[in-house]
């Protein structure tokens, strides 16, 4: 399959080369024309999201945490679902419905929706990574591997001008590894293992290789693949993820940077359990037929030129290839009466242009920003379908085409804004303006739903810095999310309204010696929320919904209180999502905990490093409507809150001349038994939590 993966590659790369090449050639004999400013203390920063450097961090005006890749290793984190975990105030529920596997990603983030991270913008190194950012922004598949990623960013408020669509709960940024100046390689294998209860066994296997030449041109190439069974019966999986990085210098102040992306996955799911099967035995399966197929191709290439000290071009092309398929059943084995396949096919072409200058005004700097962002989407998706009596037999029955639609999407984003620096007051200004048309046809009617989007979204942030470690900041903002494909109508015009929601935050950052604190007060109006409505099979306004909280991180280094090389973290955030209209106002939003906090002890000594690390969430409900008590079919009920452990354990040796690690752990120390639900799928039902479960992993690097 990476063989196919290639191939096709070949023509995104001959798309896409030409144009940035042409960029680079255009702004060339401008660039000899700039003069060089001699400034020792002002630097555009241009891409403050880029590597999540601590210190733009630091000095971001809203919510903003990052983990990195020490940390990541450390926890004993396996997927990227487990690494998001350490964040403050990112809800990451077990595998569930429709993303049962490590192929998917299910982030919530302030109470909105967690089901395959719908409400945050997400990206890989800039780059949006769901299959069509505008018409399919879901990420049913995740085409990223933990093994190819140095670090996570995620930033909750003061993005939504540069980042877009779908920010209402920020943006979350993967960061690949960088290209080392020198050759060098690393090689990491783990093997995981149920201790317990459930049928874990799996190898994951990660290899890297790269190194810059004396004239500034580099390359890594990366690979991070999950083979094995998971913790439940009928729970095979076989990711493959290879990653080529590259960077060639075209000038004195120039370059042109990328990357191509081949993501392939393969799953068996083991399906949803109802209470009886679940009391029977939480880690069987009763679907025999559900599965998930599924690989993209994507290419990206950056011409940046930092012109000089106050001044930057960025240019940015980037074309992807996407398929992923879906066999799912209606029920289990016994009761089966429906199996769907659904094939989609998505392509995306985007170029986003950016410049960035500097200008000192007396005592007083502006960094303004211009940009532009164009997205081009088309994609196409089919439902094929088996029926029969309770219980029958799929293979023996004849596949029906009857769902074909194709879907198109032109979006362009305008954005400006200008970090203004008075004193120890900063102030950030930003407008976005968004102009999107959509269109879905049903192929087997020729019916089509034509939208059109415009909409302005200003912004505002503010931070005083009281001291050189105290940071004050407070920010609002607007955002926006046209209807996607699957939510436009295909048999009559019936649209829905496009997503609308403010956010406005305030907090505080401290960071001084052993000390580390970060605290944000949130508030959200969602409006016209789009969900899926399974009573009627299609996608419904549920009206206005009202989001506030508070997140709390805290670190600190116990070396001089305590004992050399120990520390600790913590986080907590409260959440309190509710319905403030239609027939369930003054609810809470189903899925999500009022409750998350997580706790670290870690010590760090010479050739060891140690971590435990404990989690817990408080209950949830599996609807809208807030029902307590659990459903025959397991779909519904209240879903109880848990807490669980890991211990982790690194030593750094020498072998065979090599420098290597070995790492093992227990995830799930004291074999915590939790579970979630997935109620608005035809599948929805019971989902056990991970058991107790061993690893080792050994690493070198040459």
């Amino acid at each position: 399959m990476l063989t196919e993966s290639l191939t096709r590659k070949v023509g995104l790369i001959v798309s896409v080369a030409p144009l940035t090449l042409a960029v680079s050639a255009a702004t060339a004999a401008a660039t000899e024309k700039s003069p060089t400013q001699d400034n020792d203390t002002i630097m555009v920063v241009g891409n403050w999201l880029d590597d999540a450097d601590p210190e733009l961090v630091k000095a971001h005006a809203g919510a903003r945490h990052v983990v990195r890749e020490e940390q990541i290793e450390e926890s004993g984190a396996n997927t990227v679902a487990e690494a998001l975990r350490l964040l403050p105030g990112v809800q990451v529920p077990e595998n569930n419905g429709t993303g049962s596997g490590d192929f998917a990603l299910n982030i919530g983030l302030r109470g909105l929706g967690s089901r395959l991270t719908s409400r945050a913008t997400v990206l890989l190194d800039g780059v949006p990574l769901a299959n069509a950012p505008y018409g399919q922004p879901q990420l049913s598949m995740a085409p990223i591997s933990l093994g190819n990623i140095k670090a996570i960013d995620v930033v909750k408020g003061g993005s939504a001008v540069r980042y877009g669509p779908q920010n209402i709960g920020g943006v979350v940024n993967f960061i690949t590894p960088a290209i080392p100046d020198d050759v060098a390689g690393r090689l990491a294998l783990r093997s995981e293992m149920s201790t317990s209860d459930g049928e874990e066994s799996r190898l994951n296997g990660s290899f890297s290789i790269g190194g810059t030449a004396e004239n500034g041109a580099g390359a890594l190439l990366s690979y991070s693949g999950d083979h094995g069974d998971g913790f439940r019966e009928n729970n095979d999986q076989d990711i493959d993820n290879l990653l080529l990085k590259y960077t060639v210098p075209v000038g004195d102040t120039s370059r042109i940077e990328g990357r191509i992306n081949l993501y392939e996955a393969e799953a068996i799911l083991p399906g949803p359990l109802s209470s009886a099967e679940f009391d029977a035995d939480p880690f069987q399966s009763t679907h025999s037929f559900e599965r998930f197929d599924g690989d993209r191709q994507e290419v990206t290439a950056r011409y940046v030129n930092e012109i000089d000290a106050l001044s930057d071009l960025e240019v940015g092309v980037f074309a992807s290839d996407s398929f992923r398929e879906f066999t799912l059943a209606n029920g289990n084995d016994s009761s089966l009466t429906r199996l769907d396949r659904l094939p989609r096919e998505y392509q995306v072409f985007g170029i986003e242009p950016r410049f960035s200058r500097v200008s000192v005004v007396g005592d007083n700097t502006h960094e303004w920003s211009v940009g532009y962002r164009y997205i081009r989407e088309e994609s196409n998706e089919k439902r094929y379908r088996r029926s029969g009596a309770a219980g029958f037999d799929p293979t023996s029955v004849a596949e029906v085409l009857n769902r074909n639609t194709d879907g198109e999407t032109d979006a362009h984003a305008l954005y400006i804004d200008d970090r203004i620096t008075l004193g120890n007051l900063e102030l950030v200004p930003g407008l976005r303006y968004e102009n999107i048309s959509v269109s879905r046809t049903n192929l087997l009617t020729n019916f089509t739903d034509d939208e059109d989007y415009s909409e302005l979204l200003p912004s505002v942030s503010a931070s005083y810095s009281l001291s050189p470690s105290t940071l004050l900041y407070a920010n609002a903002n607007r955002s926006f999310a046209a209807v996607g494909h699957l939510a436009l109508s295909t048999a009559s015009d019936s649209s829905l309204e496009p997503e609308r929601s403010d956010l406005y935050e305030i907090g505080a950052r401290y960071e001084s010696g052993p000390l580390g604190l970060d605290s944000t007060l949130f508030y959200i109006d969602f409006d016209n929320q789009i969900q899926y409505d399974a009573s009627v099979g299609a996608n419904v306004n549920i009206g206005s919904t009202r989001h506030r909280g508070l997140e709390l991180a805290l670190s600190y280094d116990l070396s001089e209180l305590v004992l050399a090389g120990l520390s600790v973290d913590g986080s907590y955030a409260y959440t309190q999502a509710k319905h403030t209209s239609g027939e369930n106002s003054g609810n809470d939003l189903r899925l999500y905990s009022r409750h998350t906090g997580s706790v670290g002890l870690n010590y760090r000594q010479t050739d060891w490093r140690m971590n435990l690390r404990g989690f817990a969430q408080s209950s949830q409900f599996a609807d809208d409507a807030n029902t307590v008590a659990a459903s025959a079919d397991g779909a519904n009920g209240k879903i109880p809150g848990f807490s669980r452990w890991n211990l982790s354990a690194q030593r750094d040796l020498t072998l065979a001349g090599l420098d290597t690690q070995i790492s093992f752990g227990i995830k799930n120390l004291f074999d915590k038994r939790y579970f979630t639900r997935a109620s608005i799928e035809n599948n929805g039902g019971l989902y056990v939590g991970e058991p107790r479960t061993a690893y080792i992993e050994v690493a070198t690097t040459f």
